[in-house]
């Protein structure tokens, strides 16, 4: 099994690094010429998968953002390293889907690619995500409970808590 690094959230930062983009001189429409930052071509970042089992709402440089909860794991599409997190931050248009499905359930399970592509905007490249498996509400804790089968606690519930106390008491005595 491969080498598992552990982040305290996991990024596209933390897992890929930079995005690297180089600078372009660039005619605006007066004719002035300003150098901008540019992506050159598509590049893919990273993979992301996990659980999530709830978010909050963080504030950051570029505004609100939602931290996701869970388990995690990302892998660096350039080197193949590997990374895993209890928090993920995803990028912005992932976050109104997943925070919404984690508003109606306990969890939900994803699964993500996550590119850059060149962009006109200030910093060069814009975010694209190709979602690997369909997102989905997961409680896990379900998932859990199954796996257990014949280890879980036989079930009492039928039983008056007055007579679990009455045969309690009874026990042990002649």
């Amino acid at each position: 099994m491969a080498q598992v690094n552990t982040l305290s959230k996991i990024t596209v930062r933390k897992v890929f690094g930079a995005i690297p983009t180089v600078p372009r001189e660039v005619e605006e429409a007066d004719g002035t010429k300003k150098t901008v930052m540019v992506l050159e071509d598509e590049m893919p970042l990273m993979r992301v998968y996990g659980q999530a089992t709830g978010f909050r709402v963080a504030p950051s440089q570029y505004g609100d953002s939602c931290v996701f909860k869970g388990i995690f794991k990302a892998i660096n599409a350039e080197t193949g390293e590997m990374f895993g997190a209890g928090e993920c931050c995803l990028p912005k248009m992932l976050e109104s889907q997943l925070s919404g499905i984690l508003g109606d359930s306990d969890g939900a399970e994803f699964a993500f690619d996550i590119f850059a592509i060149p962009a006109k905007n200030a910093f060069g490249y814009e975010y694209k995500v190709k979602t690997l498996i369909e997102t989905v509400d997961a409680p896990i804790i379900t998932a859990l409970e199954e796996k257990m089968g014949m280890l879980a606690l036989p079930d009492h519930t039928d039983k008056k808590p007055v007579e679990q106390k009455a045969a309690a008491k009874g026990k042990g005595k002649k």
